[in-house]
C-alpha cells in the first residue's frame, strides 16, 4: 500500500495541469482504522505543494501511523498488546520540459524495527489536443528490517516498481484509463515475529521465498451522468509468482448537492486465492511455511460514504466506512470486521 501511495503521488505530480506561479495547496487529514481483531491504526497526513515560475512544482508530505494491536498474530507470536509509531516524510519535484512533464521524489519511513528509503521518477505527456495522457513511473525502495529486543537480527528487502498508464477522454462526459504495474522484490519477505507449528510437533520460524514478482492490470471509466451526478467504475486484476490471483472491483457515485457541497458513496469487492505454499495447517516442516493471513484465500467487501464542503479557499470533508473480511483457510481468524473514519481539510491559494 505504501508503494501504491508513492506511485500515485508521483504520477499525480507528473500529470498535473498547468498552474500559475505562486499557486498551491496544503492538506491535513486524520484516518482511523479499528477492527474486531483488537487492532487500531490512527494515521495523520500533512501535504503541501506550490507552483514556482515556469510551472515547476514542489511538494512535501509527512505521515504518522500510530498502531496498537493485540491481534491473533501478536497473541501467537508474543505476549500482550504492543504499540508503535511509523513516521514517513517525503518530497517531490515536477517540471515541464519540451512538452513532457518530468517528476522525481524521495521518501524515508521508519518504525521500531523497519527503516525504508524510496526514490521515484516519472514522466507524463499529453497527445491529441490534450485528450490523451500517457504516464510512466518508477520507484526503488530499500528496506532494512530488524527485530525488537534482538540487536543481532538484520535483514534487507529491495523493491523495483514500474507503472505505465493511459488516460483517454472519450467524449465530453466520459473518461477512461488503464494501467499496468510491475513489481520485483528481493530479500527477506517473512515476519521476524511469526512462527509456524506443524502437526508433528515441530515449530519453525516463518519462511517465505526470497523473490517475488507481481503484475497488475487496472482500468476505470468515469462518467458524468448529469451535471450534478457522476459515477466511477474500476477493476484490477493481480497475479504474482507465488501463485496468488486477485480481483478487485469498485463503484462510486458522487453528487453535487449544491455548488459547494458534494456527497459520495462507494463500494468495493476483493477476492484472492492463496499462495502456492500457504496451508491452514502443516503436517511437517516444508521449505516455505507461512502464518500470514494475507497469503491465505480470502475475500473482503466494503462500503462507505463521504461529504465535502467548500468554504471559500478551504474544503473540508469527512468519511465513514466498513469492511468485512472472510478468510477461507486461516483457522485462527475466519472473519474480521473493520470500521474506518476520517476527516480532513484542504486549503488552496
Amino acid at each position: 500500500m505504501q508503494l501504491i501511495l508513492v506511485l500515485s503521488v508521483l504520477l499525480a505530480s507528473a500529470s498535473a495541469s498547468a498552474q500559475e506561479s505562486g499557486d498551491g495547496h496544503a492538506i491535513s487529514r486524520v484516518l482511523v482504522y479499528n477492527d474486531d481483531d483488537a487492532t487500531t491504526v490512527v494515521t495523520s497526513i500533512a501535504d503541501a505543494e506550490a507552483t514556482l515560475p515556469k510551472n515547476v512544482s514542489i511538494g512535501a508530505y509527512a505521515v504518522l501511523d500510530a498502531v496498537s494491536s493485540a491481534s491473533i498474530d501478536v497473541v501467537s507470536a508474543a505476549t500482550g498488546r504492543w504499540t508503535e509509531n511509523r513516521v514517513e516524510v517525503g518530497a517531490r519535484l515536477a517540471a515541464p520540459i519540451a512538452g513532457t512533464t518530468y517528476s522525481m521524489g524521495a521518501s524515508r519511513s521508519q518504525e521500531n524495527d523497519w527503516l525504508s528509503h524510496t526514490v521515484t521518477a516519472g514522466a507524463s505527456r499529453e497527445f491529441f489536443e490534450r485528450n490523451t495522457i500517457v504516464t510512466a513511473g518508477y520507484a526503488f525502495t530499500r528496506n532494512k528490517i530488524g527485530r525488537a529486543m534482538d540487536p543481532n537480527f538484520e535483514e534487507s528487502l529491495s523493491a523495483h516498481s514500474a507503472e505505465v498508464s493511459v488516460g483517454q477522454l472519450l467524449d465530453r462526459n466520459t473518461r477512461a484509463g488503464a494501467a499496468y504495474t510491475l513489481q520485483a522484490l528481493s530479500g527477506f519477505q517473512s515476519s521476524p515475529y511469526r512462527y509456524v507449528a506443524a502437526t508433528d510437533g515441530a515449530t519453525v520460524a516463518e519462511i517465505h521465498p526470497d523473490t517475488r514478482t507481481r503484475h497488475a492490470l487496472s482500468a476505470f471509466v468515469l462518467r458524468s451522468v448529469t451535471p450534478q451526478l457522476s459515477t466511477r467504475l474500476s477493476y484490477r486484476l493481480y497475479r504474482d509468482d507465488w501463485g496468488i490471483w486477485s480481483h478487485t472491483g469498485s463503484l462510486r457515485f458522487a453528487m453535487e448537492a449544491s455548488k459547494h457541497v458534494l456527497f459520495a458513496v462507494d463500494a468495493r469487492m476483493y477476492n484472492q486465492s492463496r499462495a502456492d505454499f500457504y496451508r491452514g495447517s502443516y503436517s511437517t516442516s516444508f521449505s516455505y511455511m507461512s502464518r500470514d493471513r494475507e497469503l491465505a484465500s480470502f475475500w473482503d467487501a466494503g462500503a462507505g460514504g463521504e461529504v465535502a464542503a467548500q468554504l471559500g479557499p478551504v474544503t473540508v470533508d469527512a468519511r465513514v466506512g466498513a469492511i468485512r473480511y472472510r478468510f477461507r483457510n486461516f483457522p485462527s481468524l475466519p472473519k474480521r470486521i473493520a470500521i474506518l473514519a476520517g476527516a480532513g481539510a484542504k486549503v488552496e491559494w
